[in-house]
């Protein structure tokens, strides 16, 4: 039964029959880029292509602190398409996580499992913050952002 929904993979173990495997991506932020994350958003994932979206897993986030917090209540959101698009992870990342003044970790997961909302295809996902840019000129601390996700075909 198990060959009608997987494929051996070589290398990957199994993957379904449509090519939906799990990938994922790391993005390394400048403190200027955070800084800048309210007026300029950052990409992190491209569009996939006509009749495909990307689903979130799991996102995590790592501040490495390296001298003087970001400030502000400035929580961190991933979306879809820009300002406006669907959230992708539950919660985001609070702003506490953000102006933490050591090195710190965070984890989330993607709406997709808490019933989300009605996407569009073919868009990019982004990283954000809905407030305003944050502060905290004296900070050079960088922010890691890893993403597991699924390139979803449709058809």
């Amino acid at each position: 039964m198990r060959a009608l929904y997987d494929s051996v993979e070589t290398r990957e173990g199994y993957i379904d029959r449509f090519g939906n495997v799990i990938n994922s991506v790391r993005i390394k932020l400048s403190a200027d880029e955070v800084r800048a994350l309210f007026t300029t958003p950052q990409t992190l994932l491209a569009a996939p292509g006509p009749n495909k979206f990307i689903a979130i897993d799991q996102a995590v986030a790592y501040l490495d602190y390296s001298g003087g917090a970001f400030a502000g209540g400035n929580d961190l959101e991933i979306r879809a398409t820009g300002i406006t698009g669907t959230v992708l992870v539950e919660d985001g990342f609070a702003s506490t996580f953000l102006n933490s003044v050591a090195d710190a970790i965070s984890i989330e997961s993607g709406v997709s499992y808490w019933g989300e909302v009605t996407r569009l295809l073919d868009q990019p996902v982004i990283a954000w913050v809905p407030v305003a840019d944050p502060t905290g000129a004296a900070s050079t601390s960088t922010l890691t952002l890893i993403l597991f996700y699924k390139v979803i075909k449709v058809y």
